[in-house]
């Protein structure tokens, strides 16, 4: 394990301890849950523990077990990413049909911020992993501050146009999807852009952009509120999607039931085929649900009740964002992906002439 060092600016600031103020917020917020469960406690105590210690000796540490080994999966992260974000992308761009699509286009985008995630972000932890700390001054660690915030928030934002999307075209009477056409959610997704990018540059302003070991990455130094907030936010999400999927598949259950009592009439809707893409929906959802814990950990809590290892699985899952997405695309769309292999087929083949 290597500890970073010789670091006179960004990184030092993570030296500083952060103000107590953050970690009573915390205490409050975990004291809530303690007093369900004497393990609760003991975890809470533990993980108060942990941050005090974190809080006096105000060190910086990266969590380099393995330089090759850890530097080997970012490169390999990094290069899946690359090839499926550009594979899924090329196959939308060159399907006329597709572009006319608001669920494709959707797509698209989606993947396109990844691939700038990949070759923009996941770059910055690798370089930093090999040489074993921060080398970079505060101007770059205000630059990766904005790269940041700017394409994690530009990734919820398409993920959650994409599942509002599902949603309408799943809700809606056949002839009313799409509500809008395709010129004004590619107008909407390029005001996304501008937001998103003007939040960055507001936030990375007002609050110091920060070395975060625990991730590798340059992030604000935003209070421990913000990050209650955002766990309160995902709690409230994660709550809504199982109590809805769970009304969903009663409301259809009930629709199929009443249906096989009256053989003699005609169903236009298949009910059954309606709760398997229900079913499929919401586990993909909650997968991209489950996958945002790591970086509530080593972003919201600095990796504080974590072992070692757990910080380093956590910070590859957290990079694996980037290439989640394509992955699900291409295991869950047959077609698209026979469509891929040929293109793949046709390139080696016209090298092969070469």
């Amino acid at each position: 394990m290597a500890i970073a060092g010789g670091v006179p600016e960004a990184a030092a600031r993570a030296r500083e301890p952060r103000p107590q103020s953050d970690l009573e917020a915390w205490r409050s917020l975990l004291s809530i849950f303690s007093n369900y469960s004497s393990v609760l406690d003991e975890w809470v105590e533990k993980m108060l523990e942990e941050a005090k210690r974190h809080e006096q000796n105000g060190e910086p540490e990266l969590w380099i077990m393995n330089k090759p080994a850890q530097s080997l999966c970012i490169c390999v992260i990094i290069t899946a990413a690359v090839i499926l974000n550009i594979c899924v992308i090329q196959n939308i761009y060159h399907n006329d049909l597709k572009l006319k699509t608001v669920h494709f286009l959707l797509i698209k985008n989606l993947c396109i911020v990844d691939l700038i995630g990949a070759l923009c972000v996941l770059p910055v932890p690798l370089i930093t992993t090999m040489q074993g700390e921060w080398t970079f001054g505060e101007v770059i660690c205000s630059l990766n501050s904005i790269i940041n915030v700017l394409l994690w928030l530009q990734h919820i934002i398409m993920f959650i146009m994409l599942k509002i999307d599902r949603v309408l075209a799943s809700c809606l009477p056949i002839g009313k999807y799409p509500l809008f056409p395709i010129r004004f959610i590619s107008f909407v997704v390029m005001l996304s852009w501008l937001f998103s990018f003007s939040v960055a540059v507001f936030v990375t302003t007002n609050y110091d952009a920060l070395f975060e070991p625990a991730i590798i990455l340059c992030i604000p130094d935003l209070p421990s509120v913000f990050f209650i907030f955002i766990l309160v936010i995902y709690c409230l999400a994660l709550f809504t999607i199982i109590v809805g999927y769970v009304l969903v598949a009663i409301f259809l259950r009930r629709k199929q039931v009443a249906a096989s009592h009256n053989p003699a009439s005609v169903h236009i809707l298949d009910y059954r085929g309606l709760e398997r893409t229900a079913m499929a929906s919401f586990l993909v959802t909650l997968s991209h649900l489950v996958l945002y814990i790591p970086t509530l950990l080593v972003i919201g809590l600095h990796g504080w009740i974590l072992p070692p290892i757990g910080i380093l699985i956590c910070d590859m899952i957290v990079y694996s964002e980037f290439f989640i997405h394509p992955v699900i695309l291409l295991a869950t769309s047959t077609r698209m992906r026979k469509e891929v292999r040929s293109t793949l087929r046709r390139l080696r083949q016209s090298f092969s002439r070469r």
